[in-house]
Protein backbone atom coordinates (compact mmCIF):
# COMPACT_ATOMS: atom_id res chain seq x y z
CA UNK A 1 0.00 0.00 0.00
CA UNK A 2 1.41 3.22 -1.06
CA UNK A 3 1.69 6.39 1.50
CA UNK A 4 -0.77 8.87 0.95
CA UNK A 5 1.86 11.31 1.43
CA UNK A 6 4.45 10.05 -1.73
CA UNK A 7 5.50 12.60 -4.31
CA UNK A 8 2.84 11.02 -6.91
CA UNK A 9 -0.16 13.22 -4.96
CA UNK A 10 1.74 16.80 -6.18
CA UNK A 11 3.71 17.11 -9.73
CA UNK A 12 7.34 17.28 -9.34
CA UNK A 13 8.67 20.88 -10.37
CA UNK A 14 12.15 21.62 -9.06
CA UNK A 15 12.16 24.81 -11.39
CA UNK A 16 10.27 26.06 -8.88
CA UNK A 17 11.94 25.59 -6.09
CA UNK A 18 13.56 29.13 -5.74
CA UNK A 19 10.08 30.64 -6.32
CA UNK A 20 8.71 28.11 -3.14
CA UNK A 21 11.05 28.81 -0.36
CA UNK A 22 10.34 31.15 2.17
CA UNK A 23 13.87 32.84 3.40
CA UNK A 24 15.29 36.48 3.68
CA UNK A 25 16.48 36.67 -0.18
CA UNK A 26 12.86 35.42 -1.16
CA UNK A 27 11.16 38.26 0.71
CA UNK A 28 13.47 40.77 -0.28
CA UNK A 29 12.75 40.20 -3.59
CA UNK A 30 9.21 39.93 -3.19
CA UNK A 31 9.41 43.59 -1.60
CA UNK A 32 11.44 44.96 -4.44
CA UNK A 33 8.40 42.80 -7.07
CA UNK A 34 5.80 44.85 -4.77
CA UNK A 35 7.30 48.00 -5.06
CA UNK A 36 8.05 47.89 -8.62
CA UNK A 37 4.66 47.05 -9.21
CA UNK A 38 3.37 49.89 -7.70
CA UNK A 39 5.76 52.24 -9.08
CA UNK A 40 4.82 51.05 -12.61
CA UNK A 41 0.66 51.15 -11.82
CA UNK A 42 1.64 55.06 -10.71
CA UNK A 43 3.48 55.71 -14.40
CA UNK A 44 0.73 54.19 -16.16
CA UNK A 45 -2.10 55.65 -13.80
CA UNK A 46 0.07 58.92 -14.67
CA UNK A 47 0.15 58.22 -18.58
CA UNK A 48 -3.65 57.29 -18.84
CA UNK A 49 -4.50 60.73 -17.72
CA UNK A 50 -7.54 62.32 -19.26
CA UNK A 51 -7.29 59.33 -22.19
CA UNK A 52 -8.07 55.85 -20.79
CA UNK A 53 -10.79 56.25 -19.86
CA UNK A 54 -12.20 59.77 -21.28
CA UNK A 55 -13.82 61.53 -18.59
CA UNK A 56 -17.04 59.17 -18.26
CA UNK A 57 -20.88 60.33 -18.33
CA UNK A 58 -20.94 57.95 -15.41
CA UNK A 59 -18.38 60.10 -12.92
CA UNK A 60 -20.48 62.80 -13.17
CA UNK A 61 -23.64 60.43 -11.92
CA UNK A 62 -22.13 59.24 -8.92
CA UNK A 63 -19.81 61.77 -8.18
CA UNK A 64 -22.73 64.88 -7.78
CA UNK A 65 -24.14 63.41 -4.60
CA UNK A 66 -20.78 63.18 -3.60
CA UNK A 67 -19.93 66.65 -3.60
CA UNK A 68 -22.75 67.64 -2.45
CA UNK A 69 -22.70 65.29 0.34
CA UNK A 70 -19.41 67.11 1.37
CA UNK A 71 -21.40 70.79 1.05
CA UNK A 72 -23.45 70.02 3.50
CA UNK A 73 -26.24 69.58 1.24
CA UNK A 74 -26.90 65.90 1.87
CA UNK A 75 -27.10 62.62 -0.96
CA UNK A 76 -29.21 65.05 -3.13
CA UNK A 77 -28.79 65.30 -6.83
CA UNK A 78 -30.73 68.63 -8.32
CA UNK A 79 -28.07 68.95 -10.71
CA UNK A 80 -28.60 65.80 -12.58
CA UNK A 81 -32.81 66.33 -12.06
CA UNK A 82 -32.68 64.13 -8.99
CA UNK A 83 -33.35 66.26 -6.12
CA UNK A 84 -34.48 63.61 -3.91
CA UNK A 85 -31.33 61.75 -4.65
CA UNK A 86 -29.96 58.77 -7.06
CA UNK A 87 -31.51 55.38 -5.94
CA UNK A 88 -30.64 53.18 -8.82
CA UNK A 89 -27.10 52.67 -7.22
CA UNK A 90 -26.69 52.19 -2.65
CA UNK A 91 -25.26 54.93 -1.86
CA UNK A 92 -22.01 53.40 -0.12
CA UNK A 93 -19.58 55.26 -3.17
CA UNK A 94 -21.03 58.35 -2.29
CA UNK A 95 -20.92 58.43 0.98
CA UNK A 96 -17.09 57.10 0.78
CA UNK A 97 -15.94 59.71 -1.70
CA UNK A 98 -18.29 62.11 -0.12
CA UNK A 99 -16.50 62.49 3.58
CA UNK A 100 -13.05 62.69 1.58
CA UNK A 101 -13.96 65.32 -0.10
CA UNK A 102 -14.50 66.98 3.03
CA UNK A 103 -10.67 67.24 2.76
CA UNK A 104 -9.53 67.44 -0.11
CA UNK A 105 -11.33 69.44 -2.75
CA UNK A 106 -14.24 67.84 -4.67
CA UNK A 107 -12.84 67.58 -8.44
CA UNK A 108 -12.64 64.71 -11.45
CA UNK A 109 -9.21 64.26 -10.90
CA UNK A 110 -9.25 63.75 -6.69
CA UNK A 111 -11.61 61.24 -7.35
CA UNK A 112 -9.64 58.97 -9.78
CA UNK A 113 -6.99 59.41 -7.47
CA UNK A 114 -9.18 57.95 -4.72
CA UNK A 115 -9.60 54.78 -7.30
CA UNK A 116 -6.13 55.01 -7.73
CA UNK A 117 -5.70 54.45 -3.90
CA UNK A 118 -8.15 51.90 -3.53
CA UNK A 119 -6.49 49.98 -6.04
CA UNK A 120 -3.02 50.24 -4.57
CA UNK A 121 -4.68 49.39 -0.73
CA UNK A 122 -6.02 45.86 -2.56
CA UNK A 123 -2.85 44.87 -4.09
CA UNK A 124 -0.93 45.06 -0.86
CA UNK A 125 -4.21 43.08 0.52
CA UNK A 126 -3.27 40.40 -1.56
CA UNK A 127 0.23 40.22 -0.82
CA UNK A 128 -0.79 40.15 2.81
CA UNK A 129 -3.20 37.17 2.13
CA UNK A 130 -0.79 35.40 0.53
CA UNK A 131 1.30 35.45 3.63
CA UNK A 132 -1.27 34.55 5.48
CA UNK A 133 -2.27 31.45 3.47
CA UNK A 134 1.20 30.57 4.06
CA UNK A 135 2.43 30.65 0.11
CA UNK A 136 5.92 31.84 -0.88
CA UNK A 137 6.69 35.18 -0.49
CA UNK A 138 7.77 35.89 -4.41
CA UNK A 139 4.74 34.17 -5.48
CA UNK A 140 2.35 36.39 -3.37
CA UNK A 141 4.18 39.09 -4.50
CA UNK A 142 4.26 38.19 -8.30
CA UNK A 143 0.43 37.99 -8.27
CA UNK A 144 0.05 41.39 -6.22
CA UNK A 145 2.02 43.38 -9.15
CA UNK A 146 0.91 41.44 -12.20
CA UNK A 147 -3.15 42.07 -11.02
CA UNK A 148 -1.81 45.56 -10.43
CA UNK A 149 -0.41 46.64 -13.78
CA UNK A 150 -3.33 44.65 -16.09
CA UNK A 151 -4.93 47.02 -18.20
CA UNK A 152 -8.62 46.50 -17.05
CA UNK A 153 -7.16 47.36 -13.30
CA UNK A 154 -5.07 50.32 -14.23
CA UNK A 155 -8.39 51.74 -16.10
CA UNK A 156 -10.16 50.83 -13.04
CA UNK A 157 -7.70 53.08 -10.71
CA UNK A 158 -8.44 55.76 -13.19
CA UNK A 159 -12.23 56.08 -13.15
CA UNK A 160 -14.90 57.44 -10.63
CA UNK A 161 -16.49 54.21 -10.12
CA UNK A 162 -17.52 51.41 -7.58
CA UNK A 163 -15.52 48.31 -9.08
CA UNK A 164 -12.54 49.63 -7.02
CA UNK A 165 -14.06 50.01 -3.89
CA UNK A 166 -15.92 47.19 -3.94
CA UNK A 167 -12.51 45.24 -4.38
CA UNK A 168 -11.10 47.18 -1.63
CA UNK A 169 -14.18 46.14 0.85
CA UNK A 170 -13.76 42.02 0.19
CA UNK A 171 -10.03 42.75 0.36
CA UNK A 172 -10.53 44.07 3.85
CA UNK A 173 -12.61 41.25 4.72
CA UNK A 174 -10.56 38.57 3.40
CA UNK A 175 -8.09 39.97 5.93
CA UNK A 176 -10.07 40.28 8.90
CA UNK A 177 -11.06 36.53 7.76
CA UNK A 178 -7.40 35.58 7.85
CA UNK A 179 -7.23 36.89 11.58
CA UNK A 180 -10.16 35.30 12.58
CA UNK A 181 -12.41 38.37 12.80
CA UNK A 182 -15.56 36.77 10.72
CA UNK A 183 -17.95 39.26 12.74
CA UNK A 184 -15.89 41.95 10.87
CA UNK A 185 -15.02 39.99 8.17
CA UNK A 186 -18.82 40.28 7.30
CA UNK A 187 -18.96 43.65 8.41
CA UNK A 188 -16.54 44.94 5.85
CA UNK A 189 -18.01 42.65 2.81
CA UNK A 190 -21.71 44.18 3.93
CA UNK A 191 -20.02 47.64 2.86
CA UNK A 192 -19.55 45.93 -0.67
CA UNK A 193 -22.89 45.60 -1.16
CA UNK A 194 -23.44 49.10 0.34
CA UNK A 195 -21.44 50.17 -2.71
CA UNK A 196 -22.73 47.84 -5.72
CA UNK A 197 -25.33 45.29 -5.47
CA UNK A 198 -23.26 42.75 -6.76
CA UNK A 199 -21.74 43.00 -3.54
CA UNK A 200 -24.96 41.12 -2.02
CA UNK A 201 -23.64 37.40 -2.77
CA UNK A 202 -19.77 38.42 -1.82
CA UNK A 203 -20.83 39.30 1.32
CA UNK A 204 -23.04 36.08 1.81
CA UNK A 205 -20.39 34.15 1.72
CA UNK A 206 -18.54 35.22 4.86
CA UNK A 207 -21.42 34.52 7.08
CA UNK A 208 -21.96 31.24 5.31
CA UNK A 209 -18.62 30.17 5.83
CA UNK A 210 -18.67 31.37 9.50
CA UNK A 211 -21.55 29.83 10.30
CA UNK A 212 -20.18 26.30 8.43
CA UNK A 213 -16.74 26.39 9.89
CA UNK A 214 -18.01 26.94 13.52
CA UNK A 215 -15.95 30.44 13.70
CA UNK A 216 -16.16 32.90 16.61
CA UNK A 217 -18.35 36.11 15.96
CA UNK A 218 -17.59 37.73 18.94
CA UNK A 219 -15.69 41.12 19.08
CA UNK A 220 -12.78 40.83 21.27
CA UNK A 221 -12.22 44.79 21.71
CA UNK A 222 -14.25 47.81 22.19
CA UNK A 223 -12.76 49.13 18.80
CA UNK A 224 -14.56 46.04 17.16
CA UNK A 225 -17.91 47.17 19.05
CA UNK A 226 -18.01 50.66 17.90
CA UNK A 227 -17.15 50.23 14.40
CA UNK A 228 -19.70 47.24 13.97
CA UNK A 229 -22.49 49.65 15.53
CA UNK A 230 -21.25 52.50 13.13
CA UNK A 231 -21.79 50.37 9.74
CA UNK A 232 -25.07 48.96 11.66
CA UNK A 233 -26.70 52.67 11.53
CA UNK A 234 -25.15 53.29 7.95
CA UNK A 235 -27.39 50.13 6.99
CA UNK A 236 -29.95 51.55 8.94
CA UNK A 237 -29.77 55.02 7.45
CA UNK A 238 -29.62 53.98 4.00
CA UNK A 239 -32.73 51.24 4.41
CA UNK A 240 -34.86 54.18 5.99
CA UNK A 241 -33.76 56.19 3.16
CA UNK A 242 -34.90 53.62 0.66
CA UNK A 243 -38.42 52.79 2.43
CA UNK A 244 -38.94 57.06 2.80
CA UNK A 245 -38.19 57.44 -1.27
CA UNK A 246 -39.72 54.07 -1.78
CA UNK A 247 -41.55 55.75 -4.99
CA UNK A 248 -38.36 57.16 -6.86
CA UNK A 249 -36.46 54.15 -5.55
CA UNK A 250 -39.16 51.38 -7.17
CA UNK A 251 -38.96 53.17 -10.15
CA UNK A 252 -35.02 53.73 -10.51
CA UNK A 253 -33.94 49.98 -9.66
CA UNK A 254 -37.17 48.70 -11.87
CA UNK A 255 -35.39 50.57 -15.08
CA UNK A 256 -32.04 49.42 -14.07
CA UNK A 257 -33.60 45.96 -14.06
CA UNK A 258 -34.85 46.24 -17.08
CA UNK A 259 -31.44 47.61 -18.81
CA UNK A 260 -29.46 44.89 -17.29
CA UNK A 261 -32.15 42.57 -19.36
CA UNK A 262 -31.05 43.97 -22.16
CA UNK A 263 -27.75 43.45 -22.30
CA UNK A 264 -25.80 41.06 -24.45
CA UNK A 265 -22.85 39.58 -22.75
CA UNK A 266 -22.29 35.65 -23.72
CA UNK A 267 -21.81 33.40 -20.76
CA UNK A 268 -18.64 31.66 -21.93
CA UNK A 269 -16.63 28.20 -22.02
CA UNK A 270 -14.03 30.25 -19.91
CA UNK A 271 -16.30 31.43 -17.32
CA UNK A 272 -17.54 28.62 -17.07
CA UNK A 273 -14.56 26.60 -16.69
CA UNK A 274 -13.64 29.12 -14.14
CA UNK A 275 -16.63 28.71 -12.03
CA UNK A 276 -16.44 24.85 -12.14
CA UNK A 277 -12.81 24.51 -10.76
CA UNK A 278 -13.49 27.03 -7.91
CA UNK A 279 -16.58 25.00 -7.00
CA UNK A 280 -14.45 21.98 -7.21
CA UNK A 281 -11.83 23.85 -4.86
CA UNK A 282 -14.74 24.76 -2.58
CA UNK A 283 -15.98 20.79 -2.59
CA UNK A 284 -12.40 19.68 -1.86
CA UNK A 285 -12.53 22.35 1.10
CA UNK A 286 -15.16 20.65 2.70
CA UNK A 287 -14.82 17.29 2.14
CA UNK A 288 -11.11 18.17 4.36
CA UNK A 289 -12.87 19.37 6.93
CA UNK A 290 -15.66 16.66 6.91
CA UNK A 291 -12.79 13.83 6.78
CA UNK A 292 -11.30 16.17 10.04
CA UNK A 293 -8.52 17.79 9.03
CA UNK A 294 -7.96 20.38 12.25
CA UNK A 295 -6.67 23.20 10.21
CA UNK A 296 -9.95 24.49 10.35
CA UNK A 297 -9.32 28.63 10.11
CA UNK A 298 -7.26 28.13 6.92
CA UNK A 299 -10.01 25.25 5.43
CA UNK A 300 -12.51 28.44 6.11
CA UNK A 301 -10.44 31.32 4.67
CA UNK A 302 -9.67 28.66 1.41
CA UNK A 303 -13.53 28.03 0.61
CA UNK A 304 -14.04 31.69 0.97
CA UNK A 305 -11.71 32.22 -1.96
CA UNK A 306 -13.20 29.70 -3.81
CA UNK A 307 -16.56 30.64 -3.12
CA UNK A 308 -15.56 34.22 -3.78
CA UNK A 309 -13.76 33.71 -7.18
CA UNK A 310 -16.58 31.44 -8.70
CA UNK A 311 -18.81 33.86 -7.80
CA UNK A 312 -16.66 37.38 -9.37
CA UNK A 313 -16.35 34.94 -12.42
CA UNK A 314 -20.20 35.47 -12.94
CA UNK A 315 -20.41 38.86 -12.14
CA UNK A 316 -19.49 40.18 -16.24
CA UNK A 317 -21.90 37.49 -17.83
CA UNK A 318 -24.58 38.08 -15.55
CA UNK A 319 -24.27 41.57 -14.50
CA UNK A 320 -24.43 42.62 -18.37
CA UNK A 321 -21.44 45.37 -17.82
CA UNK A 322 -18.41 46.26 -19.46
CA UNK A 323 -16.69 47.55 -16.29
CA UNK A 324 -17.52 44.13 -14.58
CA UNK A 325 -14.85 42.21 -16.47
CA UNK A 326 -11.79 43.95 -14.03
CA UNK A 327 -13.97 41.07 -11.66
CA UNK A 328 -14.37 38.27 -13.40
CA UNK A 329 -11.24 38.09 -15.42
CA UNK A 330 -8.27 39.84 -13.24
CA UNK A 331 -9.67 39.88 -9.67
CA UNK A 332 -11.43 36.55 -10.08
CA UNK A 333 -8.67 34.24 -11.47
CA UNK A 334 -6.34 36.01 -9.18
CA UNK A 335 -8.57 34.90 -6.01
CA UNK A 336 -8.10 31.61 -7.91
CA UNK A 337 -4.46 31.08 -7.98
CA UNK A 338 -4.29 31.91 -4.50
CA UNK A 339 -6.96 29.92 -3.20
CA UNK A 340 -4.87 26.73 -5.31
CA UNK A 341 -1.78 27.45 -3.98
CA UNK A 342 -3.07 27.89 -0.73
CA UNK A 343 -5.29 24.77 -0.76
CA UNK A 344 -1.76 22.88 -2.42
CA UNK A 345 0.34 24.17 1.10
CA UNK A 346 -2.63 22.40 3.02
CA UNK A 347 -2.90 19.14 0.75
CA UNK A 348 1.03 18.51 2.01
CA UNK A 349 0.46 19.23 5.67
CA UNK A 350 0.12 16.06 8.33
CA UNK A 351 -4.24 16.26 8.19
CA UNK A 352 -4.24 15.89 4.64
CA UNK A 353 -3.98 11.26 4.64
CA UNK A 354 -7.63 11.12 6.43
CA UNK A 355 -9.29 13.01 3.08
CA UNK A 356 -6.91 11.88 0.95
CA UNK A 357 -8.98 8.53 0.37
CA UNK A 358 -12.05 11.13 -1.12
CA UNK A 359 -12.38 10.91 -5.00
CA UNK A 360 -12.72 15.08 -5.54
CA UNK A 361 -9.64 15.36 -2.89
CA UNK A 362 -7.26 12.73 -4.65
CA UNK A 363 -7.68 14.35 -8.38
CA UNK A 364 -7.23 17.52 -6.96
CA UNK A 365 -3.32 18.31 -7.29
CA UNK A 366 -4.10 17.11 -11.24
CA UNK A 367 -6.85 19.71 -11.18
CA UNK A 368 -4.74 22.02 -9.87
CA UNK A 369 -1.76 22.19 -12.34
CA UNK A 370 -4.33 21.62 -15.25
CA UNK A 371 -6.32 24.88 -14.38
CA UNK A 372 -3.46 26.84 -13.80
CA UNK A 373 -2.18 25.87 -16.87
CA UNK A 374 -4.72 26.14 -19.17
CA UNK A 375 -7.55 28.38 -17.46
CA UNK A 376 -6.27 30.63 -14.90
CA UNK A 377 -2.35 31.84 -16.04
CA UNK A 378 -3.50 32.37 -19.83
CA UNK A 379 -6.65 34.42 -18.85
CA UNK A 380 -4.28 36.57 -16.82
CA UNK A 381 -1.44 36.71 -19.50
CA UNK A 382 -4.42 37.57 -22.41
CA UNK A 383 -5.84 40.42 -20.03
CA UNK A 384 -1.54 41.71 -19.32
CA UNK A 385 -0.92 41.41 -23.08
CA UNK A 386 -4.34 43.86 -24.21
CA UNK A 387 -3.43 47.37 -25.28
CA UNK A 388 -6.47 48.40 -24.25
CA UNK A 389 -9.51 47.16 -21.95
CA UNK A 390 -11.80 44.87 -23.61
CA UNK A 391 -14.57 47.57 -23.42
CA UNK A 392 -13.01 50.11 -26.11
CA UNK A 393 -10.84 47.87 -27.68
CA UNK A 394 -10.36 49.17 -31.29
CA UNK A 395 -12.43 52.05 -30.82
CA UNK A 396 -9.44 54.48 -30.40
CA UNK A 397 -9.36 55.19 -26.68
CA UNK A 398 -5.66 54.26 -25.68
CA UNK A 399 -2.82 55.03 -23.46
CA UNK A 400 -0.93 56.35 -25.68
CA UNK A 401 -3.05 59.59 -26.64
CA UNK A 402 -3.10 61.00 -22.84
CA UNK A 403 -2.45 64.67 -22.75
CA UNK A 404 -4.04 66.73 -19.89
CA UNK A 405 -2.44 69.96 -21.30
CA UNK A 406 -4.87 69.29 -24.04
CA UNK A 407 -8.11 68.50 -21.96
CA UNK A 408 -7.53 71.20 -19.76
CA UNK A 409 -7.18 74.01 -22.53
CA UNK A 410 -10.11 72.59 -23.59
CA UNK A 411 -11.80 72.73 -20.34
CA UNK A 412 -10.78 76.21 -19.97
CA UNK A 413 -12.10 77.38 -23.22
CA UNK A 414 -15.69 75.90 -22.60
CA UNK A 415 -15.95 77.76 -19.38
CA UNK A 416 -14.86 81.08 -20.44
CA UNK A 417 -17.66 80.44 -23.84
CA UNK A 418 -20.47 79.54 -21.28
CA UNK A 419 -19.67 82.55 -19.10
CA UNK A 420 -19.78 84.92 -22.31
CA UNK A 421 -22.95 83.32 -23.07
CA UNK A 422 -24.17 83.73 -19.38
CA UNK A 423 -22.77 87.45 -19.46
CA UNK A 424 -24.78 88.78 -22.41
CA UNK A 425 -28.08 86.59 -21.36
CA UNK A 426 -30.45 89.10 -19.17
CA UNK A 427 -33.16 86.37 -17.90
CA UNK A 428 -32.18 82.62 -16.54
CA UNK A 429 -31.81 79.86 -18.76
CA UNK A 430 -32.55 76.38 -18.16
CA UNK A 431 -29.34 74.31 -20.16
CA UNK A 432 -30.05 70.64 -20.06
CA UNK A 433 -26.52 68.69 -20.25
CA UNK A 434 -27.16 65.63 -22.05
CA UNK A 435 -27.12 62.68 -20.05
CA UNK A 436 -23.81 61.05 -21.94
CA UNK A 437 -22.08 63.99 -21.62
CA UNK A 438 -18.99 63.80 -19.67
CA UNK A 439 -18.41 67.20 -17.97
CA UNK A 440 -21.51 67.54 -16.04
CA UNK A 441 -19.80 67.31 -12.95
CA UNK A 442 -17.04 69.39 -13.86
CA UNK A 443 -19.20 72.57 -14.87
CA UNK A 444 -21.43 72.29 -11.31
CA UNK A 445 -19.81 74.66 -9.32
CA UNK A 446 -19.19 77.83 -11.59
CA UNK A 447 -21.31 80.84 -10.37
CA UNK A 448 -23.08 81.54 -13.58
CA UNK A 449 -25.87 84.36 -12.97
CA UNK A 450 -28.24 83.45 -15.76
CA UNK A 451 -27.48 80.04 -16.95
CA UNK A 452 -28.48 76.76 -14.69
CA UNK A 453 -27.02 73.51 -15.86
CA UNK A 454 -29.31 70.17 -15.17
CA UNK A 455 -27.30 66.78 -16.17
CA UNK A 456 -30.45 64.38 -17.03
CA UNK A 457 -29.87 60.57 -16.25
CA UNK A 458 -31.51 57.53 -18.39
CA UNK A 459 -33.66 57.54 -14.73
CA UNK A 460 -34.13 61.49 -14.52
CA UNK A 461 -35.22 62.85 -17.45
CA UNK A 462 -36.63 65.96 -17.80
CA UNK A 463 -40.46 66.93 -18.20
CA UNK A 464 -42.11 67.59 -21.29
CA UNK A 465 -43.32 70.84 -20.32
CA UNK A 466 -39.15 72.07 -18.91
CA UNK A 467 -38.60 75.19 -20.25
CA UNK A 468 -35.25 74.32 -21.57
CA UNK A 469 -32.88 77.08 -23.40
CA UNK A 470 -30.22 75.40 -24.42
CA UNK A 471 -28.69 71.78 -24.67
CA UNK A 472 -25.36 70.72 -23.80
CA UNK A 473 -23.52 67.98 -25.75
CA UNK A 474 -19.67 66.65 -25.21
CA UNK A 475 -18.34 64.39 -28.13
CA UNK A 476 -15.44 62.04 -26.69
CA UNK A 477 -13.69 58.79 -27.47
CA UNK A 478 -14.31 55.64 -27.81
CA UNK A 479 -15.81 55.81 -31.74
CA UNK A 480 -18.70 53.89 -30.26
CA UNK A 481 -19.31 56.44 -27.91
CA UNK A 482 -19.11 59.40 -30.40
CA UNK A 483 -21.55 57.59 -32.87
CA UNK A 484 -24.55 57.56 -29.53
CA UNK A 485 -23.45 60.99 -29.20
CA UNK A 486 -24.03 62.33 -32.22
CA UNK A 487 -27.15 60.64 -32.94
CA UNK A 488 -28.64 62.04 -30.16
CA UNK A 489 -27.83 66.16 -31.27
CA UNK A 490 -31.35 67.71 -31.71
CA UNK A 491 -32.47 68.90 -34.66
CA UNK A 492 -32.00 73.27 -33.27
CA UNK A 493 -29.35 75.74 -34.55
CA UNK A 494 -26.03 75.19 -33.22
CA UNK A 495 -25.04 78.33 -31.07
CA UNK A 496 -21.49 77.43 -29.55
CA UNK A 497 -18.75 75.26 -30.61
CA UNK A 498 -15.66 74.27 -28.72
CA UNK A 499 -12.98 71.46 -30.11
CA UNK A 500 -9.96 70.58 -28.09
CA UNK A 501 -6.30 70.59 -29.61
CA UNK A 502 -5.87 67.66 -30.03
CA UNK A 503 -9.09 67.06 -31.82
CA UNK A 504 -10.41 64.23 -29.24
CA UNK A 505 -13.06 66.37 -27.23
CA UNK A 506 -15.88 68.45 -28.27
CA UNK A 507 -18.61 70.72 -26.91
CA UNK A 508 -21.46 71.83 -28.61
CA UNK A 509 -24.78 74.02 -27.08
CA UNK A 510 -27.87 73.91 -29.33
CA UNK A 511 -30.29 77.05 -29.57
CA UNK A 512 -34.19 75.61 -28.26
CA UNK A 513 -35.16 78.69 -27.37
CA UNK A 514 -37.51 78.84 -30.86
CA UNK A 515 -38.94 75.66 -30.26
CA UNK A 516 -42.40 75.14 -29.33
CA UNK A 517 -41.62 71.73 -27.69
CA UNK A 518 -38.05 72.09 -26.63
CA UNK A 519 -37.81 69.00 -24.55
CA UNK A 520 -39.12 66.59 -26.76
CA UNK A 521 -36.99 67.33 -28.99
CA UNK A 522 -34.18 66.15 -26.95
CA UNK A 523 -33.75 62.07 -27.18
CA UNK A 524 -34.10 60.36 -24.12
Amino acid sequence: MSDPMDDTRTPSTPFLHPLMQDAPPQRIAAGVIVLAGLLIALLLHLQAGDHLPTPWDDESHFLVPARNMAHGLGLVAPQLNAPRGMFWMPDGYALVVGLLFFVIPPSLEAARWISFTVVMGAAFGFYHLSRRLQLPPLLGALLAAVWLVTPRVVVMGNIARMEALVIAWIVLALLLAANDRWLMAAAAASLAALTHPIGIPLFLIFPLMALLYRRSWRPRRRLEWAILAAVGIVWLAEIIRFIHFSDVAQAQLAFQLARKGQSGIPLTVMHLAVLLINLHGALVCWLMRKAGAREADRLALLMTLFLLAGALAMVYPLGREDWYEVYTTETANVLSLLALLGLRSLLKSPDAPRAWSRPPVRVMPRVMLLSVLIVVVPHLVVSLNQTEPIHSFGHGMSIDDSDHAAWADFMAQVEAKLTQLDQSLDEPALVVVDRLSNIGFLLTDNPWQHLRLVQVTPVTPLADDAPVSFALFTNYPPLWKQQQIEARYPDAPEMLRVDSADGEFSLRLFDLRQSPSPALLLAT
